[in-house]
């Protein structure tokens, strides 16, 4: 694999240069092990959201273990496992964040500093990033490699008027993200009240049950495939899904209709509802509701922040904590009566349509500074 692609100055715009990502961007790499910090914030690469560089979740060092990378305010973190993912995010905490990552900052001179981390989140860099990535299962980037890597770039008068567009975008994007979070507060208020003022409470089992029936390959090619990386956080509707070819064990069975819930991490608080049949990854639950409460209103308390907490105290394992369905199901919700389901159905579906409108525009946006940045 050639670690750096040639570029010839004499295909460059006038005034442009070539540099080397090491010229424009410092690695650092101070370890911190969390049993031993007074630190409070710790970011993981599943706090991270792809192409958004502000980090609007965190967890904190006692849910790690093993070194990690102090990161202080103004860095930039960088997802160097599985860069497919897109994951860059500029701190604005001291704390300290997942050894998978990278922890950079600009170095003046030859790039604005603000600038880094658009030009991190461009086309250009991100293809690079992903083709020196080393690794088939978990593909990782090296400092090394990516520190000779060779970037064309704009002489400082043309960053500067780049930079007030991109930074114009990411304020927009900035507003329609705050508008999501005021969807989620909607209906993360309207679960909790009903959690605390419903006397009357079920197990949820009476709701919705476990389906388990697995198929093996060879698959129908028509079939549509879902895994836990497919669904969006704090998102009822799905959006996108992988290629059945490329699935070879046993997966689970789904309907339309069906919820599909993600057992890992819960409080990443992932969960759909299948708007048709395929298969899944054994990452996900597969749940058919059984009563007369939409959907909708079921799924919506499933990926409420209350919930995710409910499942992550009794989920297991330490590194990467997995729901148990069979202590799930027997947890108590609140009885919705079937006029309250219908009016609860309304308002969570005007405001999920809400948000899938806003992120919809957020990723034109972020298609419009990958091409700018």
């Amino acid at each position: 694999m050639n670690s750096s692609l040639s570029l010839s100055p004499s295909s460059l715009k006038k005034g442009w240069q070539i540099v080397k990502f090491g010229e424009i961007a410092k690695n650092i790499s101070k370890r911190v092990n969390p049993s031993e910090t007074d630190l409070e914030v710790y970011v993981g690469l599943e706090h991270l959201d792809p192409q958004s560089l502000r980090i609007t979740r965190h967890g904190v060092p006692s849910d790690v273990k093993g070194q990690k990378l102090r990161v202080r305010p103004g860095q930039i973190i960088f997802g160097k496992r599985r860069a497919y993912q897109k994951k860059v995010a500029v701190a604005d905490f001291d704390g300290i964040c997942s050894a998978h990552a990278m922890v950079l900052e600009a170095i003046p001179g030859k790039i604005i500093p603000e600038l880094l981390p658009f030009f991190m989140q461009s086309d250009m860099f991100m293809d690079r990033a992903v083709a020196i990535s080393e690794g088939s299962l978990s593909p990782t980037i090296k400092w090394k490699t990516l520190a000779i890597q060779e970037f064309p770039l704009p002489p400082l008068e043309r960053q500067k008027k780049i930079l007030e567009v991109l930074e114009k975008v990411e304020e927009t994007v900035g507003l329609l993200n705050d508008l999501i979070t005021s969807g989620n507060q909607v209906i993360e208020s309207i679960v909790v009240d009903q959690f605390k003022a419903s006397s009357e409470k079920l197990p949820l089992s009476d709701l919705c049950g476990e389906q388990r029936e697995l198929l093996q390959p060879p698959f129908d090619k028509s079939q549509k495939y879902v895994g836990f990386e497919h669904i969006n956080p704090v998102s009822i509707y799905l959006t996108s899904h992988g290629d059945i070819d490329n699935v070879v064990s046993a997966k689970a069975k789904f309907n339309k209709g069906n919820i599909l819930y993600g057992k890992i991490r819960p409080y990443l608080r992932k969960v759909v509802i299948a708007p048709e049949g395929g298969l899944c990854s054994s990452d996900l639950i597969v749940l058919e509701v059984n009563s007369d409460i939409s959907p909708v209103v079921v799924a919506t308390i499933l990926t409420s922040s209350y919930f995710s907490r409910i499942a992550m105290n009794s989920a297991k394992g330490t590194k990467m904590p997995r729901a148990d369905w069979s202590v799930l199901k027997i947890t108590k919700i609140p009885k919705i009566y079937k006029d309250k389901s219908d009016n609860f159905c309304k308002i969570f579906e005007s405001v999920f349509t809400q948000k899938k409108i806003f992120e919809k525009k957020i990723k034109q946006l972020s298609r419009i500074r990958n091409s700018i940045a």
